[in-house]
């Protein structure tokens, strides 16, 4: 630090300052899982985070080297909302699910993150409630501090990280998004 800047005092918005704090649970809950024993016992798999790492499957590569090679121009552009992939995600809901989405209904986001970020934008007001799992992934709840809402964990059971739906439906109050 300069000197000239040595007293002006350190500001924060108070927006950005609940966020932070916002991540210590998360952190507290890593250390304290019975998971952190087992994490690399052989056999294990690490998804906690998302970023495991197992080697990708063989058919997994090759689809990749086979279109890492540019067949037309823009073929590296983001591809989001394209008429035939909606179409194939309208069947797909369908037939696994049981839910009819006209494909024009359908919003393509080129990753999770995005499209909750979107729906959270969309969805929610100044103050609303929105109802997470506990432990969260570490990116929800400053999503949701984002848009100014309050997110309201719910643990999940401890032997199943099942979701408590009775908890969840406990939680539910009027000022809950429609999220």
């Amino acid at each position: 630090m300069n000197q000239e800047n040595a007293f002006l005092p350190h500001v924060i918005a108070p927006k950005l300052l609940k966020i932070i704090e916002s991540q210590t649970p998360i952190g507290k809950f890593y250390k304290k899982a019975t998971y952190m024993s087992l994490k690399n016992e052989p056999g294990s798999l690490d998804f906690t985070i998302g970023d495991s790492h197992e080697m990708p499957l063989h058919g997994f590569v090759e689809a990749l080297q086979k279109n890492a090679i540019p067949q037309k121009i823009g073929w590296y552009g983001y591809k989001v909302s394209l008429p035939e992939t909606k179409k194939i995600v309208s069947e797909a809901l369908k037939k696994h699910r049981g839910i009819s989405i006209v494909p024009d209904d359908i919003f393509m986001t080129n990753g999770t993150i995005v499209g909750l970020a979107i729906c959270l934008k969309m969805l929610v007001e100044e103050d609303d409630e929105v109802i997470l799992n506990l432990p969260p992934w570490f990116g929800y709840r400053k999503m949701i501090q984002s848009v100014g809402a309050n997110p309201i964990g719910i643990p999940v059971k401890p032997q199943t990280f099942d979701l408590d739906l009775e908890k969840i439906a406990d939680s539910i109050t009027e000022k809950l998004a429609p999220f």
